[in-house]
């Protein structure tokens, strides 16, 4: 059935009340049509998927309200499955259903079709720069990104950090604080 580019075609018993895409309950209108039928459906029989069909192509509210409000629709004791839980029957098969169904191999045919499709201009990042370009990556970066420890003198003896002096020395950064406190001397870095 070829139409018009602004029509569509509308179902006269809609799908979400037990309607089917049979011709018969098929009928083309325009837009603005299309979306008084749908307010009409509301007023006659309150479904807010009319209401949300004559809002949406009325252009009086958009996508994301729509999914929204079918969203909250279905929420707590709306849901259909709300209460009830699956018995190990159940779970049983849909496990047994779901084995082995991980991501299908793709063949050499559709990598090679995908590789032309993406090359060239017809990729998305073609013509820009790497968002890492001229960054220094991994361990590099890494240890710039490593706090440098504030030297301390211990027992005498001068660190470049508190860990290097728990390394060197087997005594816990704890204990090495704690007696540098008890001390109460400048040892820490504290200067």
């Amino acid at each position: 059935m070829s139409m018009p580019k602004n029509t569509h075609l509308h179902h006269i018993v809609p799908k979400h009340a037990g309607g089917s895409d049979d011709p018969s309950n098929l009928v083309e209108l325009t837009i603005e049509e299309h979306a008084e039928a749908h307010r009409e459906l509301y007023e006659k029989y309150g479904r807010l998927e009319d209401k949300l069909a004559w809002q949406g192509l009325s252009k009086l509210i958009g996508k994301p309200e729509i999914l929204q409000a079918l969203s909250e629709d279905k929420l707590g004791e709306k849901n259909p499955f709300y209460g009830k839980t699956h018995s190990e029957e159940t779970k049983c098969k849909i496990s047994q259903a779901r084995t082995g169904k991980g991501r299908q191999k793709k063949s050499d045919e559709w990598k090679q079709k995908m590789s032309e499709r993406m090359s060239g201009e017809n990729n998305p990042a073609f013509g820009k720069s790497a968002w890492n370009k001229g960054k220094k990556l991994g361990s590099q970066s890494a240890e710039c990104r490593r706090k440098k420890g504030r030297p301390l003198v211990f027992r005498g003896v001068e660190y470049n950090s508190l860990n290097e002096a728990q390394n060197l020395t087997g005594i816990s950064c704890y204990h090495i604080k704690k007696e540098c406190l008890f001390l109460g001397t400048n040892s820490l870095g504290n200067s």
